[in-house]
């Protein structure tokens, strides 16, 4: 029900589920969406077109800012203008405690998605070799160097954070699970 809102209210707010998870269990429901149908004929469900600039992302916002919830057009250019001269470390949040970190070097990005119980997880490139790069300035000044397999192209990192940020999930591809030592 969460997703029918989120698909006829693009301003619904709901912090028990994100909008996109919403919306893809909605998808997933075509039961659901009958019945919907049946009982509410003359209103309809409007189809998830999958831009993700058009949809606006549910919850995230710039970590240590007033928690002003950002459209994914605002997070893409906040990456674009980053890029060009901004910072190399930024951080997302969520109401739900999900927390998207993101660093580059102005070649390649390392994207960790951290969830609310501490699992984590990172974007990868298989096809990337056996390489390494630094140049990735964290915002406490730490310079740090990453297998390039741990770090994506730019074009590929624009695509994964704006499937995060629509879905409030990874992507089942390219992306690797990170184990906490003991």
């Amino acid at each position: 029900m969460v997703g029918i809102a989120y698909a006829r209210f693009p301003d619904t707010r709901d912090d028990s589920i994100s909008r996109g998870k919403a919306r893809s269990a909605l998808e997933k429901s075509t039961g659901l969406k009958e019945r919907f149908a049946r009982h509410f004929p003359a209103i309809s469900i409007p189809v998830d077109t999958g831009d993700a600039a058009d949809i606006l992302v549910s919850g995230w916002w710039l970590s240590g800012s007033k928690k002003k919830i950002l459209t994914a057009a605002e997070i893409q250019t906040l990456f674009i203008n980053r890029l060009a001269t901004g910072p190399l470390s930024t951080q997302l949040e969520t109401a739900t405690g999900l927390k998207l970190q993101v660093v580059t070097n102005r070649e390649r990005m390392k994207i960790t998605l951290i969830e609310p119980k501490g699992t984590s997880g990172h974007a990868i490139d298989p096809q990337a070799g056996k390489g390494s790069r630094g140049g990735f300035l964290l915002d406490n000044g730490q310079e740090d160097e990453y297998d390039d397999v741990d770090t994506v192209t730019i074009p590929d990192a624009l695509n994964v954070i704006g499937y995060i940020l629509t879905h409030g999930t990874p992507p089942q591809e390219g992306w690797k699970v990170d184990v906490l030592e003991r």
